[in-house]
């Protein structure tokens, strides 16, 4: 588990941190962990609606939809 929390993030937490290490501050109940999941999942909806705006703009957003939900979840 020496990966980050998501392959390809772009995030501080991501980039900085192990998954194991952010479970392990959730485990034990520690605020930063709450901190560090919540960078992620902010930077998460910021590229997931840049990828909308931009399939919306270009449209294509019907096959964005397809392939977001495809690979969703792995």
């Amino acid at each position: 588990m020496q990966a980050p929390l998501e392959e390809g993030c772009d995030c501080i937490t991501c980039k900085t941190f192990t998954k194991a290490y952010v479970f392990h501050l959730l485990h034990v109940k520690e605020m930063l962990g709450q901190r560090l999941v919540t960078i992620h999942n902010v930077r998460f909806i910021q590229r997931l609606m840049e990828g909308i705006r931009l399939s919306l703009r270009e449209g294509a957003f019907q096959q964005y939809k397809a392939d977001f939900l495809k690979g969703y979840g792995r």
